[in-house]
């Protein structure tokens, strides 16, 4: 949920002035819905129960967690929405739907696990992201140790777990 959190989070604090989000879903709710079984070994029938569990837990309707509709607060913002093709949990329509949402650009590569980009070549990864965010935040001045200045632009980094 690291790129769903980093989405969030961006949207709320425009200090984020850069954003790398890779693996996230668009939609909370569909995508428990396709997984629930597969990741819980449980019939489908108990899901809308742990739903209201989790909400009282959590004080959350997870249900109504969809960063694609929060990514359009970041139109304007620089946005690499990183996928793999082959995303057993995470389909990767849901990439191309939150960098659309939000005017980010996309980097789909053919690996096939969740997360596989980074997996397939941490150096690559990691590069691909530092040129990003180098490209998207030079001359932005950082403040100096103690400064506490919060307004700062900041980048984030997000794979998803």
């Amino acid at each position: 949920m690291g790129a769903a959190t980093a989405l969030l989070a961006a949207a709320d604090e425009p200090a984020i002035s850069a954003l790398v989000a890779a693996s996230g879903f668009a939609d909370f709710g569909l995508m428990i819905e396709r997984q629930y079984r597969k990741l819980s070994h449980l019939p489908s029938c108990f899901l809308p129960g742990v739903l209201v569990l989790a909400r009282r837990l959590t004080g959350v309707d997870l249900q109504r967690l969809r960063p694609v509709e929060t990514a359009r607060a970041l139109v304007g913002r620089p946005v690499l929405v990183i996928h793999s093709e082959g995303d057993r949990y995470v389909p990767v329509a849901d990439a191309r739907a939150i960098a659309k949402a939000c005017g980010g650009a996309l980097w789909t590569t053919p690996t096939q696990r969740h997360i596989g980009r980074y997996g397939g070549g941490p150096q690559a990864y990691t590069e691909r992201a530092q040129a990003y965010f180098g490209g998207h935040l030079a001359g932005i001045s950082r403040p100096s140790a103690g400064a506490g200045n919060r307004s700062t632009p900041a980048p984030a980094c997000a794979p998803s777990h």
